[in-house]
């Protein structure tokens, strides 16, 4: 055999060997990969399961993940897409807890008195919000406080280590993070005000206010451009008996500008969720069909996406057998770019 040819042999099989020591879960996040994730449970009897879902609707597979994380509506997926966070309602005072994918068992980095949903930051720290009581008297037992509450926002890393105080906002601020771009600006809900919040500074800047309930769920882009939210459409006579009838998704400009309605929902939506390339968004369309007044999935409910302009919205999984689907999030991948969906 030609000297030539058997050196390049070797080196093919050196290669090969390298590429199979390479643990995929550990990528980093710059290479543009993704896969679309969602909680879910295949039948009404089952148990939630995060299952990798395919551009196609079918499932991949399943992760296996900590039991905790059935009490859970969302997860939101670290950096490095190792492990995730997710709030644990199971448990009062709710508690904020991470997993690392595959493993069973999942750890406390934070309790949260209010549920706020826990984002990974690029530094892989998790952000979550607490509240706090501002109206107390400390030695006066029969002082009853009259509820002016503030908001802590902590870092907590994921090695079990103490949260660490970023900002403290004051009485009546109650600022709700929902998620975070690639540079580490966070968008927050502050009443009914969508704002966001520049890494290192406890500023809040205006994106979109109303005086119409409910407005939430501001998923910031990668690149920090844009914000998708929710406004849901209600259906009643009074907001005691009102239900949801749809669901807008709305986009806006982080600089301000006029917000513009990209699709409507009917039954309404939750969980918005930017893939990291920026290509496309998901969401739970929650399928109330059968009007009843929760706004939690009902055996209708389906994972969708389309572009962020709208276009081309498309169900990937949908609830069967009375199964119900919870939050898609996206997780970090080695691999090639999310492509923007085409129809």
């Amino acid at each position: 055999m030609p000297v030539r040819l058997v050196r390049t042999l070797a080196a093919l099989a050196v290669l090969i060997a390298c590429l199979a020591a390479v643990d995929p879960s550990a990528a980093p996040a710059a290479l543009g990969g993704a896969q679309l994730t969602v909680l879910a449970s295949r039948t009404h009897k089952s148990l939630p399961e995060i299952l990798v879902v395919g551009p196609y609707g079918q499932v991949l597979s399943s992760i296996a993940g900590a039991t905790g994380a059935g009490n859970a509506e969302w997860l939101s997926w670290s950096p490095d897409g190792r492990e995730y966070a997710y709030i644990d309602e199971g448990v009062v005072p709710s508690t904020v807890m991470v997993a690392r994918a595959g493993a069973p068992e999942a750890r406390t980095v934070g309790t949260s008195a209010y549920e706020s949903f826990p984002v990974f930051d690029p530094d892989g720290e998790v952000v979550f919000a607490t509240l706090e009581l501002y109206d107390r008297k400390p030695g006066v037992p029969d002082y009853e406080p009259s509820g002016i509450y503030g908001t802590v926002l902590w870092a907590s890393p994921v090695d079990g280590s103490e949260p660490r105080q970023l900002f403290a906002f004051g009485p009546g601020a109650l600022v709700d993070p929902y998620s975070a771009a690639s540079d580490g600006t966070v968008a927050a809900m502050q009443g009914l005000e969508i704002a966001t919040l520049t890494p290192g500074k406890a500023t809040l800047h205006p994106v979109f206010a109303t005086d119409v309930v409910g407005i939430s769920s501001p998923a910031i882009s990668p690149d920090g451009s844009r914000v998708v939210f929710l406004r849901d459409q209600l259906e009643g006579f009074s907001l005691e008996s009102a239900r949801i009838g749809s669901t807008q998704v709305i986009s806006v400009s982080t600089r301000g500008g006029k917000p513009k309605v990209i699709a409507t929902i009917p039954g309404g939506a939750r969980w918005p969720s930017w893939d990291p390339s920026g290509s496309r968004l998901s969401f739970t369309a929650l399928g109330l069909w059968e009007k009843s007044e929760t706004d939690l999935p009902g055996p209708h409910s389906a994972l969708m996406e389309m572009n962020p302009d709208g276009s081309c919205l498309t169900t990937v999984y949908a609830a069967k057998n009375g199964g119900t689907v919870w939050g898609g999030a996206w997780r970090p991948r080695r691999g090639r770019a999310v492509p923007p969906l085409s129809c």
